[in-house]
């Protein structure tokens, strides 16, 4: 049969020494994958396929199966795109998303991006598979030549990650800066459209908020400009690293002045509480102070932090 020669289910049993049946099912199975099938000459049965013809044929078949697949998701789309008028028209100015939304709404927006990303992205340091999933589509946009401004923690540079992804970023064009303590997080994309958070619970991912009333932009934007001429841009000189050092120490002992705990601490900072105790150490140990309170007194009196009425 491998050689054209066509042969019925009882020669072909006989030839393997197999059941009648078992050899017509495993025809079959053949047959299913089109590597047998059935002969053009006389007598009639089934011939062999050659593996390669049978394996273009197959995958001509899933190819324009899913081409046609992908057509109708297309036609699907643009449909319901085609509602977009007339969402939201009590209040066009906010959508509510569900948390499960927030991904694929900002994908869709950043998609259609056309001159400028903004990013408020507190926390500390990322997962690196998050990070290695997020390059690809920063270094797209940018590629289409947007203007792509990050603003991360002091914390989130104590990561080889974190310092592999922003030297691609930046080598791409994109702008990275960090700074001790950030609000919550904000993207806002070409300034037509804010997402925030929407916070239902205390526990799993927020829901989200997007924003398209213009002055309300306009303050989130001005905001964003506030802190960010105030950042210091993500590099790795010793020297930045020294002055983000500095930074963090007396954000740990203005949290310190304020009486925070540490772990409410550690979570405004954007590390671990382990990490805010260590720094927090290293703080009183510079300082000379033999316990907390004493660090919190000597920071004061020494200037080295500055408490204002808001702070009481």
């Amino acid at each position: 049969m491998a050689q054209g020669h066509g042969a019925d289910g009882a020669d072909m049993a006989r030839r393997v020494g197999l059941p009648l049946a078992e050899t017509l099912d495993s025809l079959a199975r053949l047959s299913a994958f089109g590597l047998v099938r059935g002969s053009l000459t006389q007598p009639p049965g089934v011939v062999a396929v050659h593996p390669g013809v049978a394996a273009e044929l197959a995958l001509r078949d899933a190819i324009e199966g899913a081409r046609e697949r992908l057509t109708g998701l297309e036609e699907l789309r643009e449909s319901m795109l085609s509602c977009l008028p007339h969402y939201g028209e009590s209040d066009p100015s906010e959508i509510l998303l569900e948390a499960s939304e927030v991904s694929a709404f900002l994908a869709g927006e950043i998609k259609r991006a056309e001159h400028e990303v903004l990013t408020v992205q507190p926390g500390g340091v990322r997962n690196p598979s998050t990070l290695d999933s997020v390059l690809s589509q920063e270094l797209e946009m940018l590629g289409r030549g947007i203007s792509r401004r990050i603003l991360y923690q002091h914390t989130a540079r104590g990561s080889l990650a974190m310092q592999s992804f922003v030297s691609s970023l930046c080598a791409a064009g994109g702008e990275v800066r960090t700074v001790d303590v950030l609000p919550d997080r904000m993207v806002v994309i070409d300034r037509r459209v804010c997402v925030i958070p929407r916070r239902l619970t205390n526990s799993g991912p927020p829901a989200g908020v997007a924003i398209m009333s213009p002055s309300t932009i306009g303050f989130v934007v001005d905001l964003f400009q506030r802190l960010w001429d105030s950042a210091t841009p993500f590099t790795a000189t010793e020297a930045v690293r020294e002055e983000v050092l500095d930074e963090v120490k007396r954000a740990v002992l203005h949290a310190l002045a304020l009486g925070l705990t540490d772990e409410t601490a550690s979570r405004r900072l954007g590390m671990s509480t382990r990490t805010f105790r260590r720094h927090l150490s290293t703080a009183i140990s510079d300082l000379g102070a033999t316990s907390r309170f004493q660090a919190a007194v000597m920071a004061v009196e020494r200037g080295v932090i500055e408490l204002s009425p808001s702070d009481a």
